[in-house]
């Protein structure tokens, strides 16, 4: 009987752990499309990011994130502009950790949208980011 209750004691810590990993419909390749570039703490400035230039976003299933660009520089258009780092899932949003960012805490997002096509994140106080997924 103790070794039943021990298994099962184990059994429920290990799907415990489960739930702070990333989520599976987040995992992918991104492309940010536009986004509202806060310009002060209430409103933000709208930018469409061009057809020749790229900002890709990656989430990766064991949590790793990365920032990639194509025919641009972050200074021009970025998603945070930081790289590479990691992430997590806290209810709806996410929490994204990279090396330039001042806090150990990272940047919360929450998930406005998310679906097989698109994901809208926002920061907070004032912003938007639209991306469209381009692979898994």
């Amino acid at each position: 009987m103790h070794k039943i209750s021990l298994g099962l004691v184990l059994l429920s810590s290990l799907s415990c752990s489960k739930k702070d990993l990333p989520s599976t419909s987040l995992v992918g390749h991104w492309q940010l499309v536009s986004y509202c570039k806060p310009a002060t703490d209430s409103t933000c400035t709208p930018l469409t990011i061009p057809s020749d230039k790229q900002v890709l976003v990656t989430f990766k299933k064991n949590g790793d994130f990365e920032e990639t660009y194509g025919n641009t520089l972050p200074i021009h258009y970025a998603f945070l502009g930081c790289g590479n780092g990691k992430y997590s899932l806290e209810d709806t949003s996410v929490r994204i950790r990279a090396l330039c960012m001042s806090s150990t805490q990272g940047r919360l997002f929450q998930q406005v949208q998310l679906d097989e096509n698109r994901l809208i994140l926002t920061p907070d106080g004032t912003g938007e980011y639209m991306f469209k997924r381009l692979g898994r």
